[in-house]
């Protein structure tokens, strides 16, 4: 069963007072760190996070496009191929809501 991506309470929360925000999504090991960071600075619905080891496809996206993928995976292949599939997810999550 998919469960909510982390944080998308908040991008949701702003999405139902009006708002667009510009989200960056964080892949990798210190992605909730990161988040976290970018939500002090930048207020709650400004990031989602994706830990190492979990799959984009095991939670749902608010319908909001990413203006960046944001990954401190290592290995580039992994990072890429983390990084597209999470996009993809998210852009088809988007194209109904536009």
């Amino acid at each position: 069963m998919n469960r909510p991506a982390p944080y998308r309470h908040e991008v949701d929360a702003a999405l139902a007072d009006g708002r667009y925000p510009d989200v960056i999504v964080f892949v990798g090991p210190t992605a909730h760190d990161q988040a976290h960071r970018r939500r002090i600075a930048y207020g709650r619905g400004s990031a989602l996070a994706l830990a190492d080891g979990q799959s984009p496809e095991d939670f749902t996206w608010p319908p909001v496009e990413p203006v960046a993928i944001v990954s401190d995976e290592p290995d580039p292949i992994r990072r890429a191929a983390i990084i597209n599939r999470t996009y993809a997810i998210c852009t088809r999550t988007t194209a109904g809501a536009r």
